[in-house]
């Protein structure tokens, strides 16, 4: 999966070679660069892939993987309109 994600091509809409595109708007980007910044921070979580973000030349988020340990982790409630997504691994044992 991270080298998948690490392949995908990101820049602007009018080039079709493009597999991500920037977020619609800035309030978005700032909504997403801080739940990302939040992960950076939180021990009980790891990103395994992307967690960078850059509004300079239009509201672009990389492809975001966060791993987390608890299944209620804000990003795991939260819906994210964005190129962020957070997993979490049940243990076989208690999930059914």
């Amino acid at each position: 999966m991270i080298k998948d994600i690490a392949s995908f091509k990101m820049g602007p809409t009018f080039d079709f070679g493009n597999f991500v595109n920037a977020v619609i708007d800035e309030k978005s980007f700032d909504k997403l660069a801080s739940f990302i910044d939040a992960a950076k921070n939180d021990p009980s979580v790891e990103i395994i892939a992307g967690g960078t973000y850059d509004k300079s030349e239009g509201y672009f988020i990389s492809p975001t993987v966060i791993v987390a340990k608890d299944p209620k982790y804000t990003t795991m409630c939260e819906e994210l309109f964005g190129p962020v997504v957070t997993i979490y691994i049940y243990e076989s044992a208690k999930f059914s």
